[in-house]
């Protein structure tokens, strides 16, 4: 399941429903090492949750699954296409194209409205105002925060902030939806409800979620469970 740190990087999987495929991927902070050859994959329709405690590099394997860290060495590959070979301008048009991705603490733009946070991936990639913000505000009635769609994020709970951030998220259809501790911010029943709507919207759409969490509830609704310890992939699971 992990593959040593210094070994070749093996090109990317031909799998046809293989959406995201990170292999022996490395990365270290300066003077901390977060991940030692860890490879991750998820497939269309796919729920995996991915667990370990705090610092086990379950965050940076998120941040570079979606691009935002470029790894010390290994691959990176997401709906067919080397995220690392790519330059920064092309590798934001994939993410906003193919991927979905809820941060912690929601990471909204506070300088726009709640409905345009959410419609920002739509309008950035050209799709209309009008029809970018009936997407967007479809999305925030579906996870009940459509009451909030005019405020500005500083005026957001963390559990709406949360709910805001899944569904900018879901808002583009994404190949793969990268979530770090979605429901973190959200009372248990609020919790179980959004993680419900992610689950069953990727099953409709198709769409890989990958689910970064510490908490048992979430991972028991994934297909498969990888969980990290000390940079490294512990071990792997399939529950369903």
């Amino acid at each position: 399941m992990t593959e040593p740190a210094n070994a070749p990087t093996p090109g990317p999987r031909t799998d046809g429903d293989l959406v995201l495929d990170l292999r022996a991927v490395t990365f270290a902070y300066p003077r901390t090492p977060a991940l030692r050859g860890v490879s991750l994959t998820a497939r269309r329709a796919e729920v995996v949750a991915v667990t370990g405690p705090s610092g086990s590099g379950k965050s940076t394997l998120l941040h570079v699954a979606a691009g935002l860290l470029r790894p010390d060495s290994g691959s990176v590959t997401v709906c067919g296409q080397d995220m690392i070979a790519l330059d920064d301008d092309a590798a934001s048009a994939l993410r906003r194209r193919e991927i979905g991705l809820v941060l912690q603490h929601g990471q909204l733009v506070p300088e726009l409205p709640v409905v345009d946070n959410v419609a920002l991936p739509l309008l950035l990639d050209g799709t209309g105002r009008e029809a970018a913000r009936a997407a967007a505000t479809g999305w925030l009635d579906r996870l009940g925060v459509a009451d909030v769609a005019s405020a500005h994020p500083a005026d957001l709970s963390g559990g709406q902030a949360q709910r805001v951030a899944v569904a900018r998220a879901l808002v583009t259809g994404a190949s793969v939806v990268l979530a770090d501790e979605p429901t973190g911010s959200m009372d248990s029943d609020g919790g179980e409800q959004v993680l419900r709507l992610m689950v069953e919207t990727c099953r409709s759409t198709r769409s890989a979620l990958v689910v970064v969490t510490h908490d048992n509830k979430v991972a028991a609704v994934a297909d498969r469970e990888v969980r990290l310890l000390d940079g490294v992939v512990q071990h792997e699971a399939v529950l369903r």
